[in-house]
């Protein structure tokens, strides 16, 4: 149920980290999703496993706490974005808040959204948002540290209690498309693809094979 909602959904202008939330509107507009959801399960007589997505698992520790007190309907998945650039949770502690956050609510969880940079050269002509900035000490930005990251990240989900890992965003290459930000790509250096080498797939590819965390 919508992306990264710290703050509402369906605000008529932006608002930033720390804007007081109307937890009255917030919770019946959430509601009023979970219910639709639930009715389209009536109607095709197929599970939909719902998730509410919030940005940082810091942010989760308060927001889900206040969205039980003002009443969330039922939802199945605890879902987080965890971006080392902008989290106050080191990855050695990550197992420690998805498994208090799991437990408390009684939710599964995952990271639906998390990445790395494989390197710091610009494509193209729009900045890159993941920059020196973004890097973690052991983990250079590389190749094969960006597959060490989603490696280690994963295994450190699993051993919180969390079922999976999804990288966002692994295809995000250098084209003339437009988006919303202009043309060109913000996150060629952070994709699963290399730029300058006619947009190989990058080992990071590896992470999703399973026998790496058995």
């Amino acid at each position: 149920m919508a992306n990264s909602i710290n703050t509402e959904i369906l605000v008529p202008e932006a608002v930033s980290e720390g804007t007081q939330i109307n937890w009255a509107r917030n919770i019946q507009l959430l509601n009023r999703g979970l219910a639709a959801v639930r009715q389209a399960e009536e109607m095709t007589g197929q599970e939909i496993q719902t998730v509410i997505h919030i940005a940082q698992p810091e942010n989760a520790l308060w927001w889900y706490k206040e969205a039980f007190q003002n009443g969330i309907a039922d939802f199945e998945w605890i879902g987080l974005s965890y971006y080392p650039k902008w989290s106050s949770v080191k990855m050695a502690d990550l197992p420690q808040a998805l498994d208090s956050l799991k437990k408390t609510y009684q939710k599964r969880i995952m990271i639906v959204e998390t990445a790395y940079p494989h390197g710091l050269q610009n494509a193209d002509s729009a900045n890159n948002i993941l920059g020196e900035d973004a890097l973690l000490a052991g983990f250079p930005a590389s190749p094969a540290g960006q597959l060490n990251y989603m490696t280690q990240l994963t295994k450190k989900v699993l051993e919180g209690g969390g079922e999976g890992v999804i990288y966002w965003e692994p295809a995000w290459i250098s084209t003339r498309c437009r988006t919303r930000w202009g043309q060109d790509s913000h996150w060629d250096n952070a994709t699963f693809f290399d730029a300058s080498n006619g947009n190989k797939a990058l080992p990071a590819f590896a992470f999703f094979d399973q026998k790496r965390y058995r």
